[in-house]
């Protein structure tokens, strides 16, 4: 419970079951994704998200930072 509370999700497949990695899941296959706050239901694709789908990155540290000290 308490990793969840600090934002990761639990994926399970159809019998319940974590799953740990991604290549063990056919594209189609049905899952369950838990949250700290409650679970969903979701159909593995097979291809990643587009990346502006995930949101903007965060900003890059700015390397002069460094010569000002």
């Amino acid at each position: 419970e308490r990793v969840l509370d600090r934002g990761f999700a639990l994926v399970t497949d159809a019998a319940g079951r974590p799953v740990k990695k991604a290549a063990g899941l056919a594209a189609g296959t049905g899952v369950a994704i838990r949250f700290a706050d409650g679970s969903r239901q979701a159909v593995v694709g097979d291809a990643p998200p587009d990346k502006k789908a995930i949101g903007p990155k965060p900003p890059r540290k700015d390397d002069r930072q460094d010569q000002l000290f």
